[in-house]
């Protein structure tokens, strides 16, 4: 399995690097800022699983909602992308624009909407305004793959028994126990002051959100769960997490507004 829809800073590529690092066996997994669900997908992909249970949470609402909805409905939520894979084919412009620009009360036709935004906005970026209004233009392509039907069910049968859960990640302190195993993988630390993209809600995630998180860090790893982080390589998030092992780890980044500066970028994994 591999995520449905893209994500800004999705682990995919750093999976050899992340998952070799989690114990083999726990009783429960957490993952408080699920997006694109990379880290997950590949745990439930495993022959020999490593937990019993799961439970994923993040703080945006449409994200959880397609979760839901993949989760339980996932045969109409085909029925209707395919339906609208040939609708933008006739007319992509004008397709992504209605779509963006009207938010559905259904959650099968949200889900739809941020499945469209997602694969036909410029570079996958999900991004909102103060307003909580998704403000990404058009990425220009003639038309899309909305989804791929044996991977979404492959996605829609492991999701049967998680828990899904809309909040702040903090909300994890409620659940997490010890030898249990929690990945954080938030709105990295901006490596400069242009360098910040935290628009995943119209709150953001700011300087005190990274204290918050690791307050919340050590406070699980005095309990004896097994933690785990990934952010940006500063030397701010370096200074947070400063009594705990990091490991340092290369890996491509392509939000930025010009094409050179994209490229190889240092991160760390923080591991409890």
């Amino acid at each position: 399995m591999h995520p449905f829809v893209k994500w800004v800073g999705g682990k995919t590529q750093l999976l050899d690097r992340l998952l070799p690092l989690f114990p083999a066996c726990v009783p429960r997994y957490f993952e408080p800022f699920v997006g694109g669900g990379a880290v997950f997908w590949a745990l439930a992909s495993e022959k020999s699983p490593r937990y019993t249970d799961a439970t994923l949470c993040d703080s945006n609402e449409e994200l959880i909602s397609l979760y839901q909805v993949v989760q339980a409905s996932v045969q109409p939520l085909m029925h209707t992308l395919r339906a609208l894979e040939e609708e933008y084919e006739q007319a992509p412009y004008e397709t992504y624009m209605r779509w963006r620009e009207n938010v559905p009360s259904d959650p099968i036709q949200r889900a739809v909407r941020f499945i469209l935004l997602n694969k036909a906005g410029f570079n996958g970026i999900y991004r909102v305004n103060k307003q909580g209004k998704f403000n990404v233009p058009w990425g220009k392509r003639p038309r899309v793959v909305l989804f791929d039907e044996e991977n979404l069910l492959a996605c829609s049968q492991a999701l049967g028994p998680v828990h899904l859960h809309r909040g702040d990640f903090a909300a994890v302190l409620d659940w997490a126990k010890e030898g249990d195993l929690v990945y954080f993988d938030p709105p990295y630390t901006p490596v400069s002051m242009t360098a910040n993209f935290t628009s995943y809600t119209a709150d953001g995630f700011g300087p005190r959100d990274h204290q918050r998180l690791a307050a919340v860090f050590r406070e699980l790893h005095q309990r004896g769960c097994h933690v785990f982080l990934s952010n940006s390589d500063t030397l701010e998030t370096r200074e947070l997490y400063a009594e705990f092992e990091i490991v340092s780890v290369q890996a491509k980044r392509h939000v930025n507004s010009r094409g050179d500066k994209r490229g190889p970028v240092g991160e760390i994994i923080v591991c409890s």
